[in-house]
């Protein structure tokens, strides 16, 4: 009985090899964990960014998948630097390669990240694989793979914003205008009758006339004339004087008349 179990252990122990080298066989590896033998060849099986993709960001990150474990502690340092980015006018930027360690994580053998930052916008731009990258199998890339892109255009920078203006200060009111908003109604009535009789007085008022400098100089002619009428007068008084007819003898003949106007009165009565 116990022959008997141990032969089907050994049988089911050989099917599980079986299984296991025919599933390498049916690859084409050589179960070494370099991704196949090296009579197969090392090829770029995938790229997050297709070759001539547009409107990049200036901040890229490309994952590259290969048929390869490419980043096996043997090949790491090589394969680290066949990897550069060049701009449409050559110059080079640098760029920064990631590789997994494939004995923690088996899955990310055949993968490789080049990443490059602060890329000029609307610029094209090269990523080389030099051919010289080979995989732990000892196969080589051959010839260089070429993939490129163009980043987008910068976007429209918003206008700046104007400088905040100072508020203009408040201008005070002038003496005049408050002295009259604050005086009291009885005031005001009492200024314009002022104002409106100082008007009538400066209307009716007549305008001084200006001096006649004319009737100014006849003055003094008229005053010479009065003179010589006075001189004359008093020179024929002094003619009647000195003619001999005594003054006193006109007081009778003056009284004589006059008593003669009366009778006559009385008899026309």
């Amino acid at each position: 009985m116990k022959f008997k179990h141990t032969i089907l252990f050994i049988v089911m122990v050989l099917l599980m090899i079986l299984l296991t080298t025919g599933t390498a066989w049916a690859e084409g590896g050589n179960g070494d964990g370099s991704g196949g033998g090296s009579d197969k060849p090392l090829l770029l099986d995938y790229s997050s960014l297709p070759n001539g993709s547009t409107d990049v960001a200036t901040d890229v990150s490309i994952t590259l998948t290969f048929t390869k474990n490419v980043v096996n502690m043997a090949v790491r340092d090589n394969n680290s630097g066949c990897f550069s980015l060049t701009s449409a006018d050559g110059a080079s930027i640098p760029v920064s390669v990631i590789m997994g360690d494939d004995q923690v994580d088996p899955d990310i053998k055949r993968i490789i990240t080049v990443e490059a930052y602060g890329l000029s916008p609307a610029t094209t731009y090269t990523l080389t694989i030099s051919g010289a990258l080979t995989s732990k199998s000892g196969v080589s890339l051959g010839d260089p793979v070429y993939l490129s892109f163009t980043t987008k255009a910068a976007e429209p920078q918003p206008a700046p914003e104007p400088a905040p203006q100072p508020a203009a200060e408040p201008q005070p009111a002038s003496t005049e205008t408050v002295t009259e908003k604050e005086q009291p109604a009885s005031d005001q009535t009492e200024a314009e009758s002022e104002k409106e009789k100082d008007n009538a007085e400066a209307v009716s008022e007549p305008e001084k006339e200006e001096p006649d400098t004319e009737q100014q100089e006849e003055k003094p002619a008229d005053a010479l004339i009065e003179a010589d009428e006075e001189a004359d007068v008093a020179e024929d008084q002094a003619q009647a004087a000195g003619s001999g007819f005594p003054a006193w003898a006109v007081i009778p003949i003056i009284a004589v008349v006059a008593a003669a106007v009366i009778i006559i009165a009385r008899k026309k009565k």
